[in-house]
């Protein structure tokens, strides 16, 4: 449970689904709104809400198939999802908010700042993949191996897998572990699915907004592959900084808050003062 005050859950009927958020802390500050990782739901981030809700406005929300946000509807795509949280910044007359995005919810993130700049102040990008990086040729094969291979184990084991993967900490692998029972195996084959077909190859695309790129030095997620190309990935950004948090595996905002908070606080900070030094020049 919520050592604080934590207002939801909302709900917004949308193409199928009741799309579930929660809403905290400060009415009249900067909104950041969070989102997850496949199989995963907004509680993943409940060690971040003690350190933000004095000074912002938050937004927790269950992605389309994901925790309370069912049953799916129409099926899960990282641009349909997108959308699914424009239409919640709508709900929420949120006009520009900073967002906080895991994994598969990086890449949501990402596409919000491609197709809406003007609604993202900045980008915290937690454990995820350039949305604009070249794919592999085989990543299509990967894609069918993977459709034919998630029928084999049953749900169970997957579900364990995704707990005991995410994290080093007991409290972070039994909310990994919960969240992930949450989420059938098809919608999860759905779900698996929109990540590839989500990344869109531009080769000279930059994020337009200042963005924090974290990783963790333990992750599991592709044996460690994306750590790999967040090297590669900052390099090309010219408005970007990076933090590799110790001691954490996937869901690293659990496995080590500590940490990852300070680099969350340190990267809002800098975005407060920019907002000054613009508002003075």
């Amino acid at each position: 449970m919520y050592n604080i005050n934590v207002n939801g859950p909302f709900i917004l009927e949308r193409k199928g689904c009741p799309l579930h958020y929660w809403i905290a802390g400060n009415e009249n500050a900067p909104w950041i709104a969070f989102c997850h990782g496949a199989r995963m739901n907004h509680r993943i981030f409940e060690e971040q809400l003690a350190c933000l809700v004095d000074r912002y406005r938050v937004l927790l929300i269950d992605l389309r198939g994901h925790g309370q946000s069912r049953p799916m509807g129409e099926a899960f795509s990282v641009e349909f999802s997108a959308e699914d949280v424009l239409a919640i910044f709508d709900e929420c007359n949120i006009d520009k908010s900073i967002v906080v995005g895991h994994s598969i919810g990086g890449l949501i993130a990402q596409t919000l700042s491609m197709k809406k700049p003007e609604r993202i102040k900045g980008l915290v990008l937690v454990g995820t993949l350039r949305l604009t990086t070249n794919l592999p040729p085989f990543a299509g094969i990967i894609r069918k191996a993977f459709k034919k291979l998630i029928v084999l184990p049953p749900d169970s084991w997957i579900q364990f897998a995704f707990g005991r993967g995410a994290g080093t900490q007991e409290r972070t692998k039994r909310t990994a572990f919960l969240a992930s029972q949450m989420v059938s195996k098809d919608d999860f084959k759905t779900i698996f699915s929109a990540v590839i077909d989500g990344i869109k190859p531009l080769r000279d695309y930059q994020l337009p907004c200042p963005s924090l790129i974290m990783q963790s030095d333990k992750d599991l997620v592709g044996f460690g592959l994306l750590r790999i190309l967040s090297y590669f990935w900052i390099k090309q950004e010219t408005q970007c900084r990076y933090a590799l948090i110790s001691n954490a595996r996937h869901n690293m905002m659990q496995d080590n808050p500590k940490e990852f908070n300070q680099h969350l606080l340190d990267f809002l900070q800098s975005l407060e003062n920019s907002s000054k030094d613009k508002e003075y020049a």
